[in-house]
């Protein structure tokens, strides 16, 4: 993990008792690379697949056989996706994930650097060097333009979605929405709780993967604060892997605390 912030998570675990197995994925670190494969990608093809062959390896070491699953950025999709289908993970610490493993990598960075851009112009010197020629004014614009038009089109969904609601027969109404609704994060996220996976969802501020969520389905965000078993704890002034020490304790405290709180027995 980044600055080794994993490694101080194991062995504070290990300490009040857990077992703990901190996990390269296929390609990537320690691990070798498939036939084939390029390494060090972040979403090896069989990520999921690698996550629960460490659960039938510690199952066989240890006979364990409930895990929680905590992974950061890429970790914290693969965390998400494996506690929504794999009924041994009782629970689920996602921090900062980047995609959920649901949305498109791409549409998830375009909408950074769009809004990194839209949150520029409010900025004095930003002007003075847009004025001075200091920037591609015509690959900013590029950037700008596909997060405008998303915006357009989900604005364009949720007219649709009324229109339809109003002149759909009611006994229709629910098959409708059934067969068209997409299988969305916010969704997923309370199937996880209501199942009985704790899940513990941790956001720096503005962090581009879940930004992105809850930009584009931010009632539902909003709604699961009042699901049993869904958690999410918000960090300002921090960066996407938490340089800081400061903000590695206080991760660390608060999901140290989730854990604990559930399985003081594990």
């Amino acid at each position: 993990g980044p600055h080794r912030f994993y490694v101080r998570m194991a062995r504070e675990w290990a300490e009040l008792g857990f077992h703990v197995f901190r996990v390269d994925l296929t390609g990537i670190g320690d691990s070798l690379v498939e036939a084939g494969t390029t390494e060090n990608v972040c979403y090896p093809r069989r990520g999921v697949e690698d996550v629960k062959a460490a659960m039938e390896y510690l199952a066989r070491q240890t006979l364990a056989n409930r895990f929680i699953i905590v992974g950061l950025c890429s970790g914290g999709d693969l965390a998400f996706q494996t506690g929504l289908d794999d009924p041994r993970v009782v629970g689920a610490v996602i921090m900062n994930p980047r995609t959920f493993c649901v949305h498109d990598l791409e549409k998830v960075e375009m909408y950074d650097r769009a809004n990194y851009f839209q949150n520029s112009l409010l900025k004095a010197g930003n002007w003075a060097k847009l004025l001075r020629g200091e920037v591609d004014v015509v690959e900013k614009i590029r950037t700008v333009i596909p997060n405008i038009a998303e915006v357009a089109r989900r604005k364009y969904d949720e007219t649709r979605k009324k229109v339809e609601k109003l002149v759909t027969p009611a006994r229709w109404s629910g098959a409708v929405a059934a067969k068209r609704a997409p299988k969305t994060v916010p969704a997923c996220l309370r199937s996880m709780a209501v199942r009985g996976v704790d899940t513990l969802l941790v956001v720096s501020e503005h962090d581009p993967g879940v930004d992105y969520v809850d930009i584009h389905f931010g009632k539902d965000m909003a709604a699961l604060a009042g699901v049993k078993g869904f958690r999410r704890a918000n960090f300002k002034g921090t960066d996407h892997t938490f340089t800081s020490l400061y903000a590695q304790d206080q991760v660390l405290k608060i999901v140290t605390a989730h854990i604990t709180r559930g399985y003081p027995l594990l």
